[in-house]
């Protein structure tokens, strides 16, 4: 019997009820994969208990070690074995739980914000009624972020988060924990831009981190 695969293909009609349910766990098609110590977003297409095929916004050569996070509960480790433009093929090394992997957000409402988010350091402004705090976002997903205030918000509602080179982004306070809050944007980022934008914000870090001083050889 062969395996069983879910397809994370976009597209209307459905050819079975089982294809349809599938179609409805979005929270899998968003995922972070791990390259050389640095997480990006990328989008599965399919996966099974053995392999996963990923569309990357970035290079990655076959061979390559990688590290999948399906979401917040699901992390696995493998390797790439093919490469075809923006389409990569993963080889797990351990099976994958099939069954857990279905069942994330199936019975939650609040899925989205179980999709795998990116660590960031970044800082921006988040808008609240007439009101505007400096904000430090601490992580970002399409479907959300959370950031640290200046000062407390004064409860939950619309906002618009404020970030360097994106336009505003539409959002809603989930919760409040002290100066930090949760985001859930009201409409999902476009994934590719998203990464783009993540990437030109961790090399603009990079180079503007401080060189540090050249030591003097030992006895000079």
């Amino acid at each position: 019997m062969s395996e069983s695969r879910l397809q994370m293909h976009d597209g209307a009609g459905v050819a079975s009820e089982r294809r349809a349910e599938r179609r409805q766990l979005a929270v899998l098609r968003a995922a972070l994969i791990e390259i050389d110590g640095q997480t990006h977003f990328c989008r599965i297409v399919n996966v099974s208990s053995q392999g996963a095929e990923l569309r990357l916004y970035r290079m990655a050569p076959t061979g390559s070690r990688i590290k999948i996070r399906f979401a917040s509960e699901i992390c696995v480790a493998g390797k790439i074995i093919w490469s075809r433009g923006t389409s990569t093929g993963i080889k797990l090394d351990e099976r994958l739980d099939m069954i857990a992997l279905g069942q994330l957000g199936k019975n939650d409402p609040r899925h989205r914000r179980r999709m795998p988010r990116a660590l960031m350091n970044s800082y921006g402004r988040l808008r609240v009624g007439s009101g505007s705090h400096a904000a430090s976002l601490y992580d970002i997903s399409p479907a959300g972020a959370r950031v640290k205030l200046s000062k407390p918000a004064h409860g939950l509602g619309p906002a618009v988060l404020l970030l360097p080179d994106l336009a505003p982004i539409a959002a809603r306070i989930c919760w409040i924990d002290g100066l930090h809050v949760g985001l859930m944007f009201n409409t999902a980022l476009e994934m590719q831009s998203l990464e783009l934008w993540i990437d030109q914000n961790r090399g603009a870090r990079r180079r503007s981190a401080p060189i540090p001083a050249k030591r003097g050889l030992a006895g000079a």
